[in-house]
């Protein structure tokens, strides 16, 4: 097995010992089938594997050793579609959930996330290589599947509060005036960024307080009991994020426009009505 490194890697024959090169690779090849019952890989293609992701320059044997050699063996058996390796797969992709879960992420959200993950890894398209090829062997798999299952999450995450964005949008901005709302769809560009840009102004705690009122449909009292507080400081809480888009609306949309302060407060009322309406309901 020794030589055949050799020949996969070294180009002209270079001065490395083949006899102690031999021992390291069967030494790791018997612990990669310990580690993994039941997944089978011909030697011929694990050594080849091995060799693609050795550095260009340094000592061979000390950078096989370096290599994760055992989970290198299991994506081979992944990519050949053996039933043993894809259980072990999961089970690795499995050990990221506490991960995802202490990042925000729902029981739900995980399972949909490691499922993508799992099928953008190891489905490819007709004449390409699977992605889980681009593993490396230079960290553990767990680590670099934490890797991308952690930006995953961060996509995730946009993509929903562009979502909520929008939605918040919509019911912020509902009207019944025909004018109104022409109003608003002549500068509809203008006023979605200006109003994207409060919105990113929110700190987090308000974005959810906003959310929850607005899009959960909580009332006041609801609210104030999910964190602990009278209704009355959660009705203050409200107002202070009405006026803090307010203020933040009117300054980028002004910026962006510069609209006429009639017109700016004409259409600033489309995005209090709701809201106005809503908070002073529920008091």
């Amino acid at each position: 097995m020794g030589h055949a490194l050799l020949q996969a890697v070294v180009s002209p024959p270079a001065k490395v010992d083949a006899d102690a090169l031999g021992d390291v690779l069967e030494g790791l090849w018997s612990a990669a089938q310990d580690r993994w019952p039941g997944v089978s890989i011909d030697a011929g293609s694990w050594v080849a594997a091995l060799a693609e992701r050795l550095p260009p320059e340094g000592p061979i044997v000390e950078a096989i050793r370096a290599l994760e050699s055992s989970d290198l063996y299991l994506v081979l058996g992944c990519v050949k579609g053996q039933r043993k390796a894809l259980d072990g797969f999961r089970l690795v992709l499995e050990s990221l959930r506490p991960v995802l879960l202490r990042a925000g992420a729902t029981d739900a959200v995980v399972d949909d996330l490691l499922a993508q993950l799992q099928a953008r890894l190891l489905v490819a398209p007709d004449g390409t290589r699977p992605k889980v090829l681009q593993f490396g062997a230079r960290a553990r798999l767990a680590s670099w599947l934490r890797v991308a299952a952690i930006r995953d999450l961060g996509a995730h995450a946009r993509a929903k509060r562009h979502d909520d964005d929008a939605e918040l949008e919509a019911l912020l901005v509902s009207s019944g005036d025909p004018e109104l709302e022409e109003l608003r769809m002549r500068f509809r560009e203008e006023f979605r960024a200006a109003f994207g840009e409060a919105l990113k102004s929110l700190s987090d705690k308000d974005r959810v307080i906003l959310r929850h009122h607005l899009i959960d449909r909580l009332s006041i009292d609801r609210i104030g009991q999910l964190y602990d507080v009278h209704r009355s400081t959660a009705a203050r809480w409200l107002a202070g994020i009405r006026d803090q888009i307010y203020a933040k609306t009117q300054e980028e949309f002004r910026v962006r426009l510069g609209l006429a302060p009639a017109d700016f407060q004409s259409l600033m009322a489309l995005v209090l009505s709701q809201l106005t309406y809503s908070v002073g309901r529920d008091l």
